[in-house]
């Protein structure tokens, strides 16, 4: 996966903008705790890699295929930047959480400070979580 492949669907799809320029970040929903319980080591397949993209527009969304590494554009999903109630990071050992809040409820991502393979996502994750926490300048991770 390389980062200019989002950047030319984000373009093309008319969500990509300036305030977007270093805000692109892979993460994580990982299956719930019954699911582990439930099917056991077959859990683990539940889990969704997707590629976040925050801007002044909103956030946009973009499943990745977990087999093929591919990026599943017709599955995206756009949040427009004025349904979103509220958008922070936390901060854990190995990893930040992000919450995002709207009028449907909170959705709960796992952001990986490093991911192998995955360059542009370490290099971009600072400026993404200082944007979310509307920090003036990026983090240390």
């Amino acid at each position: 996966m390389k980062e200019k492949d989002f950047v030319a669907f984000l373009t093309e799809a008319g969500r990509y903008d300036k305030t977007a320029e270093k805000c692109t970040v892979c993460g994580i929903i990982l299956p719930s705790f019954s699911d582990y319980l439930l099917r056991g080591p077959a859990g683990a397949l539940g889990t969704k890699y997707n590629v976040f993209s925050y801007s002044e527009q909103g956030l946009t969304v973009i499943p990745i295929n977990n087999i093929t590494g591919n990026m599943l554009p017709d599955e995206s999903a756009f949040i427009p930047g004025e349904k979103i109630t509220s958008m922070k990071t936390v901060s854990k050992l190995t990893y930040h959480r992000l919450y995002v809040g709207t009028s449907d409820g909170t959705a709960v991502f796992r952001l990986n400070k490093v991911l192998i393979g995955y360059g542009w996502h370490k290099r971009n994750l600072p400026s993404f979580i200082a944007t979310v926490n509307g920090l003036e300048e990026p983090v240390h991770i």
